[in-house]
């Protein structure tokens, strides 16, 4: 395993965040780009330590060959490394790029083409991403709107949204799905889409209201990991067999987080919990919570000292919220996966077709 040095680039549009994210010791500002993996001649990655340490990446193909990077993509791209890997900070617009294939890229510029593949790590409120176009153009439309400097008008533009966990597993799913079945059709995805917002907001709103079963999932969850945390600590510092859990606080914790959950579904908007995660969201958590808390401890001081104490040994307790955590989430999982199988983008899709 090979630690390689970053490649730091300042750009005028560069931000302030990869370098305190990365834990880097180094003064330099507007760091747009942080090179993480990269073949290309002038600015190849260097062997950060080990036995290897300052041999170039290009150094180390030459010297291992196939044995690191497999006999196929060896055998394809020779000690031509075929990939760039590199975290963006973006604090204004990039430029618009323009990527070939690689029969156009080698035909004007003897290099092979570019594909590109992103994983947002993080974006700030308003931050917005540019992706094809958001429906067919000629040439013709292209090279106007070049022209008067309206090109982003007719681009794909993905701006950020936050949601619950239920919506944003139920939208990335219906997304996968909705590309698998545009691409079995043949169709242009972003063509199907249409305008990005509009269709972002029609396929939330399409997506069924989360039920109480699904906010009961997501307290259970959350309390399971918390005493699997709880118990596990209990058990290295304590002692497997000392008892710091009780089956009726247990009890206690299930039976206030139900009507919490009820209040989360009848209470509060849907349209807060739909999208935009945000003020009001935040306000009703802390409500909520609040209200927990206080019901929490009423119960606790009028109800359970009349209930037996039946001790719970901390392996006991630990093993137990470990099954109890896999088995929620795994049915979490599969009630996500039915209601994905609805497939609600198909009546958002019909509907822009009629």
């Amino acid at each position: 395993m090979y630690k390689f040095q970053p490649i730091l680039k300042s750009t005028i549009w560069g931000g302030e965040k990869i370098v305190p994210y990365k834990q880097i010791a180094s003064g330099q500002t507007q760091v747009g780009e942080s090179w993480e993996l990269s073949g290309v001649k002038g600015n190849e990655s260097v062997v950060a330590g080990g036995p290897e340490a300052g041999t170039t990446l290009p150094g180390l193909i030459a010297r291992h060959g196939a044995a690191l990077l497999g006999k196929a993509n060896f055998e394809r791209f020779g000690e031509e490394f075929p990939l760039l890997i590199k975290f963006i900070d973006a604090r204004q617009d990039l430029s618009i790029q323009v990527h070939p294939d690689d029969r156009l890229a080698w035909e004007r510029h003897k290099s092979k083409g570019k594909t590109e593949m992103w994983y947002v790590v993080d974006a700030d409120k308003g931050a917005r991403l540019r992706s094809g176009f958001a429906k067919q153009v000629t040439p013709a439309q292209y090279e106007a709107s070049v022209e008067d400097n309206t090109i982003t008008d007719i681009l794909n533009t993905i701006s950020n949204s936050r949601g619950i966990n239920y919506d944003v597993e139920l939208v990335r799913k219906d997304l996968i799905a909705m590309a698998a079945s545009a691409e079995a059709d043949g169709q242009y995805l972003p063509a199907v889409i249409g305008d990005v917002e509009t269709f972002k907001l029609d396929l939330l709103a399409s997506i069924p209201h989360p039920k109480l079963i699904d906010y009961m999932l997501d307290s259970l969850v959350w309390m399971c990991i918390y005493g699997l945390a709880m118990s596990t600590t209990c058990l290295l510092l304590h002692g497997a067999w000392d008892s710091h859990f009780d089956a009726a606080t247990l009890g206690l914790c299930i039976v206030v987080m139900m009507p919490s959950a009820w209040l989360m579904q009848r209470i509060v908007p849907a349209s807060w919990l739909s999208y935009g995660k945000g003020l009001r969201y935040g306000i009703a958590q802390t409500v909520l919570l609040a209200l927990w808390l206080v019901e929490f401890g009423l119960i606790y001081n009028w109800v359970y000292p009349n209930l037996p104490n039946i001790g719970i040994p901390n392996v006991v307790a630990a093993a137990l919220f470990a099954v109890l955590t896999l088995a929620l989430r795994a049915w979490r999982t599969h009630r996500c996966n039915q209601l994905a199988d609805a497939r609600p983008w198909r009546d958002v899709v019909d509907s822009k077709k009629q």
